[in-house]
């Protein structure tokens, strides 16, 4: 015959008022939440001590996307290049991109609107698109065009290859608009 345990007195079993607030896993101590704090501000303090605010260039690198002959022709890119040659109290400045297959004599009138109602404002005009020869051919058709109006106070931004730089310079100036040459590196033929 087996018989039961006695039971302890109230007096001897623990309770919760007694130990101290009771956790999901049992009784906690005021230790152990002082030793996590203390933990807590010694690896924020870690961290503050430690970083290091990345420098202007390092962001503007990183927020400004690469241009490599390995790459195709990228129009953000190409933008980018153009708005740098564009001063910093200007707010904004007009962009025309080669982009769609029009036909060309489209492509050079609707480009000779652009030049004429950007020097009528004195202002930027960028050009690019991924066919260079395309973009060279519209822009001396587009100045060719309005070679009887004045373009004076345009300044046009062209972004490709350096072979046509001369010759672009030349049909810019004679049209009466200053022409800001950038070179973007030939990644298809020729950029």
């Amino acid at each position: 015959m087996s018989t039961p345990a006695p039971t302890p007195p109230p007096s001897a079993t623990p309770s919760a008022s007694s130990t101290g607030p009771q956790g999901p896993f049992g009784p906690t101590h005021r230790g152990d939440k002082r030793t996590a704090g203390v933990i807590c501000v010694a690896i924020a303090a870690a961290l503050l001590l430690a970083y290091r605010a990345p420098s202007a260039e390092a962001v503007a690198a990183a927020q400004t996307p690469a241009v490599s002959d390995a790459e195709p022709f990228n129009l953000n890119a190409a933008m980018r290049l153009a708005g740098e040659q564009v001063p910093a109290e200007v707010e904004s400045y007009y962009f025309f991109a080669f982009t769609d297959d029009k036909p060309a004599s489209e492509e050079i009138a609707e480009l000779g609107e652009k030049l004429v109602l950007a020097a009528a404002e004195n202002d930027f005009l960028g050009i690019s698109g991924p066919d260079a020869e395309r973009n060279r051919r519209n822009l001396l058709g587009a100045l060719a065009a309005h070679r009887d109006e004045s373009l004076s106070g345009l300044t046009i931004i062209y972004v490709g290859p350096a072979v046509h730089a001369t010759e672009l310079t030349g049909a810019a100036k004679a049209a009466g608009a200053e022409l800001r040459y950038v070179v973007y590196p030939a990644a298809k033929s020729p950029i």
